[in-house]
């Protein structure tokens, strides 16, 4: 998957597409922002719960 991605203008935006597609369920942005902490990527989550807000 590593050589597909890496053929991508965005591979993260790619990433995030996937994401979104397989996971529609009303916990799917909360999920992923514990993932991203879970991967210690708390500036990512921190993006993440920043502009979804009031969303969650």
């Amino acid at each position: 998957y590593i050589n597909y991605f890496a053929t991508k203008q965005s591979p993260t935006e790619h990433i995030l597409d996937l994401w979104e597609a397989r996971h529609r369920e009303d916990t799917a942005v909360t999920d992923l922002m514990n993932i991203l902490r879970t991967m210690r990527r708390m500036d990512a989550a921190a993006v993440l719960e920043n502009d979804s807000g009031a969303w969650l």
